[in-house]
């Protein structure tokens, strides 16, 4: 493990505070839409989020058939000018977050409680349920790294006699502190090439505490503070030294599925051809993408799906009769978010009570795409461009249907 310290130049990517609450059951959202007058100055841009809702029905010769509904406003989300900084006030809670360039844990904290007593105010919440802190690292690794173990304490593994090429991981670990009811997800993922000399791997750690907290939220707030020192803790016992001596932070873009990393010892990472290969990709994203890319939201969408992986794993997770999200449907989530473009919009991930994953992509009620996954890598599709439909079942793989390719086209056009 890394030695604690106080990081100068820290690797983190993105900072969130969570609470979920109870609110009443006659609660009006607008009044958490009014909430933009007394933050504007400091968020001027505003946006609605809705929440959507497909019905898949099997009919008797076996076709499938889906009927979307909106299901009303889900909450507001107030950004700041550069969208760096997000409040999101939501009927079922409070999530604020801190993109990169990241200044402090005590500025960060004090805006949160700061924005989370205005939300408080109009809410008027009848508990908290959940509290927490996320931080999502990017680690910045020369090449040639011939051995992950050099830098990650808990680093993947091939067998020695399998072939040592690594072209991506993907670990995801849940540990519980059971003195003081903590959770901890531990996820770690190769993301790519930033430049033909680094790496980055995404180390993406959410701690978090579900109980009966008072709606005062004095109990919450401290702790935040615990569930912050448990996350510092998973950090430097995650990385070693080593990998703090670098410079993790970077600008640069991300290349997935680079094929030239060693798992294990001996060899070289990247031969002189994949060195120059990467320098023409990178210069091609570079000139592709704006500065503010939807890689970010889109990594955001897999943060979701973890948590609702493990709030809706188990059978009855709605409280009635809805069946669990299966680990199989969990892995195909994430796998079809990996295959949307790097500028795709990121969509809104809900759970269903059937147990299938649902992702829509809303633009307004007339524009709405719809997707979900049961694990069975056949995915379903409804969507609404004005006053025409189109639903249907497609089998997918290692590639996103057609379908899907076009309705996204369609819904966004250049």
């Amino acid at each position: 493990m890394a030695t604690p310290r106080h990081l100068n130049n820290a690797p983190i990517h993105e900072a969130l505070i969570d609470l979920r609450v109870r609110l009443a059951p006659d609660f009006d959202h607008e009044i958490l839409k009014n909430a933009h007058e007394m933050v504007k100055e400091d968020y001027p841009k505003s946006e609605t989020r809705l929440r959507g809702q497909v019905e898949f029905a099997l009919a008797p010769d076996g076709t499938t058939t889906q009927k979307m509904a909106e299901r009303g406003v889900h909450g507001y989300f107030f950004k700041t000018e550069d969208e760096k900084r997000l409040v999101q006030f939501r009927l079922d809670g409070f999530t604020y977050n801190w993109l990169r360039p990241y200044e402090t844990w005590e500025r960060f904290r004090d805006e949160a409680r700061r924005l989370w007593e205005i939300y408080a105010t109009l809410a008027k919440p009848l508990g908290i349920t959940r509290v927490a802190v996320r931080y999502i690292n990017r680690l910045s690794l020369p090449l040639p790294v011939n051995d992950f173990e050099e830098y990650l304490t808990a680093a993947p593994r091939v067998p020695d006699a399998l072939p040592q090429g690594v072209g991506s991981f993907l670990t995801r670990v849940v540990i519980n502190e059971p003195r003081k009811g903590f959770t901890g997800i531990i996820i770690q993922a190769l993301e790519g090439i930033v430049d033909p000399g680094t790496i980055t791997i995404l180390l993406d750690i959410d701690a978090s505490k579900e109980t009966d907290f008072d709606a005062d939220g004095v109990g919450a707030w401290r702790t935040v503070e615990e569930l912050r020192n448990f996350k510092n803790d998973i950090f430097f016992r995650s990385v070693t030294d080593k990998t703090l001596s670098h410079n993790f932070m970077t600008d640069a873009l991300a290349i997935g599925n680079f094929r030239g990393l060693r798992a294990g010892r001996g060899g070289t990472a990247v031969s002189a051809a994949s060195q120059a290969l990467d320098k023409i990709l990178v210069g091609v994203l570079e000139h592709l993408n704006a500065p503010a890319t939807q890689s970010e939201p889109l990594r955001g969408v897999l943060a979701n799906l973890d948590e609702l992986y493990e709030r809706c794993s188990q059978p009855g997770w709605d409280g009635y009769d809805a069946m669990p999200i299966t680990e199989d449907t969990y892995n195909e989530a994430r796998e079809l978010i990996a295959l949307l473009p790097a500028l795709c919009p990121p969509p809104d991930a809900t759970p269903d009570p059937s147990g299938h994953v649902s992702f829509e992509w809303y633009r307004s009620p007339r524009k709405v795409l719809v997707v979900s996954v049961n694990g069975t890598k056949m995915l379903t599709f409804a969507r609404l461009l004005g006053a025409r439909k189109m639903s249907g079942a497609e089998p997918y793989d290692k590639s996103l249907p057609q379908s899907i390719v076009d309705s996204l086209a369609r819904l966004y056009p250049q």
